[in-house]
């Protein structure tokens, strides 16, 4: 079921709005997508071919994002589709290391097997953007 700002973002897209446009800290629309934890934009921004890479201006990808906001289901999506989990923010952080930093709980642990058992840059699962 779409909802209403899901509505919204798709028809923005299909009327050629730009899904690379930067807010003044350098994120992107999938930065917060993903911060939202909202799959089906994270599934349309990917339709338009958004870099699930780019990092904002303190080096933040969305993976790092979905780490910080402990968002397993996230996480293993965004590996799914290419997300570089080997990216470093300014502080020289990756995701992993976020995780390492946060704490111990089950859920950190989940997130620890997970960026560990996707390869650091998966090519063959990114092809198809719906899954």
């Amino acid at each position: 079921m779409i909802n209403k700002r899901q509505a919204i973002t798709s028809f923005l897209l299909r009327e050629s709005a730009s899904p690379f446009v930067r807010d003044t800290d350098g994120a992107t629309v999938m930065h917060y997508a993903v911060q939202m934890a909202t799959f089906p934009a994270i599934k349309l921004l990917l339709l338009y071919n958004v870099d699930i890479n780019l990092q904002d201006n303190d080096g933040w990808a969305p993976l790092h994002l979905a780490v910080q906001s402990r968002r397993a289901d996230v996480v293993k999506f965004l590996l799914i589709k290419g997300a570089d989990k080997t990216l470093k923010n300014k502080d020289g952080l990756t995701p992993l290391d976020i995780c390492l930093h946060s704490g111990r709980s089950q859920g950190t642990f989940v997130l620890i097997k997970l960026l560990k058992q996707f390869p650091k840059k998966p090519t063959a699962l990114r092809q198809n953007p719906i899954l």
